[in-house]
């Protein structure tokens, strides 16, 4: 017996290959030296599709414990550049 194999459903291994295919096409983007900007906004997209969700934002918390909006992906309130003095709200907070 080579490796330790856990038994992975039909569906799991969907989500699986769509997870590995969606980390390869943004890892392809940061080899070939896209832009961070664009390759936020399509780590964004790609985090959208994946969790079946209408829109996703993608942040950083900066030195002074700003929040600030990097990218996003569809209809949402938070825009990119937009900087809050602090958390702006607990679910971002969980997440980071």
């Amino acid at each position: 017996m080579r490796g330790w194999r856990a038994s992975v459903s039909g569906e799991d291994l969907r989500v699986l290959a769509e997870e590995q295919a969606a980390l390869r096409r943004v890892a392809t983007l940061a080899a070939s030296g896209t832009q961070p900007e664009e390759l936020f906004v399509a780590a964004t997209e790609e985090a959208c599709r994946l969790l079946s969700v209408k829109y996703a934002s993608l942040g950083r918390y900066e030195p002074d414990g700003a929040f600030t909006v990097v990218a996003r992906s569809g209809v949402g309130d938070l825009v990119p550049r937009r900087r809050f003095a602090s958390r702006p709200s607990p679910v971002v907070g969980g997440l980071a």
